[in-house]
């Protein structure tokens, strides 16, 4: 494989590992919302919370 190509997607690899741990975290802290939601039984999807991210 020409070594340019495979710098460029270790480099990808690389990045990809990232982008996993950065979801998998932000997973954690949905689900530690939902809960203090559900416990002051408040909506757990916010439709404005939603448009202010995007």
């Amino acid at each position: 494989m020409d070594r340019q190509l495979k710098t460029f997607r270790d480099q990808i690899d690389s990045l990809d590992q990232e982008i996993v741990k950065a979801i998998q975290a932000r997973t954690e802290f949905v689900a530690k919302i939902g809960e203090i939601k559900r416990e002051r039984n408040e909506p757990v999807f916010r439709p404005d919370r939603e448009k202010e991210v995007l």
